[in-house]
């Protein structure tokens, strides 16, 4: 990694060493807006060209670190597919192509967690196989009655061995010891990524458990919207990183 740069837009960013720096990006909040709900969230081709450019002149060192699934972003991405870490960890897609998933969630505790979701219609249940994402980014003044409803069912939840995810407007019901730092470990261990120091950028809650462990590998965080621990960086919002994306992909 460099001395630090100026982006346009006057927003003061880390430059990138193409050579020994690997890129990589949370999605919603991040890099792109976000919306009233998961599915009206558009991506736009410069940053997919952008996105493109860099991963062909850093060696495909460049990754998406989600929590949406991984079809949900190839989707949104496409004809692009980077390197991904997707649903917070439960699905891995390697540098060389090939797709680690989890264990889905048994559909009988999907079904009784999918009902509790029964207490507003604005509560949109959006379920990733591997987990159960209750967005209510319709209403927020329903997280705490949501929250209530199911840390009344909190026993049975970690007896089945899950955890409660805070995110933007979401909660998420997922695999206890799966989350985005463990799977950024597991990431650094494959080439193109080895041996190179990550600049890491996210908005969330979930994305605290990156931050934690840039320091392992010499890296460096962006904050997007918010002051974060860890992070070196921050900007005011994703059109920031949108922009500084344009300033690198402009030097290949």
């Amino acid at each position: 990694m460099t001395d630090i740069g100026v982006a346009e837009h006057h927003t003061v960013l880390p430059q990138v060493d193409f050579r020994t720096d690997a890129l990589l990006f949370d999605v919603d909040g991040t890099l792109l807006d976000i919306a009233s709900e998961p599915n009206a969230v558009k991506s736009a081709p410069s940053l997919v060209a952008n996105l493109a450019r860099l991963q062909d002149r850093m060696d495909g060192a460049v990754a998406f670190v989600s929590g949406r699934t991984l079809q949900n972003l190839d989707s949104l991405f496409a004809p692009l597919k980077l390197t991904t870490i997707a649903c917070h960890g439960a699905a891995f897609r390697r540098p060389d192509g090939r797709v680690t998933q989890g264990a889905p969630l048994p559909e009988a505790i999907k079904d009784r967690l999918i009902n509790l979701a029964a207490i507003d219609p604005r509560i949109i249940v959006e379920d990733k196989a591997y987990s159960l994402a209750f967005h209510y980014r319709r209403a927020p003044q329903l997280e705490a009655p949501l929250l209530d409803t199911l840390c009344e069912h909190i026993d049975e939840l970690h007896r089945a061995g899950l955890n409660l995810l805070h995110g933007k407007c979401v909660i998420e019901l997922k695999p206890a010891g799966i989350n985005k730092g463990s799977a950024l470990r597991r990431l650094m261990n494959f080439p193109p990524f080895s041996g190179r120091s990550p600049i890491f950028a996210g908005d969330d809650r979930t994305d605290e458990d990156v931050f934690e462990v840039l320091p392992m590998f010499g890296g460096i965080g962006i904050a997007v919207g918010r002051r974060i621990a860890g992070a070196g960086f921050m900007v005011e919002q994703p059109r920031d990183i949108r922009h500084w994306l344009s300033h690198l992909a402009a030097r290949t």
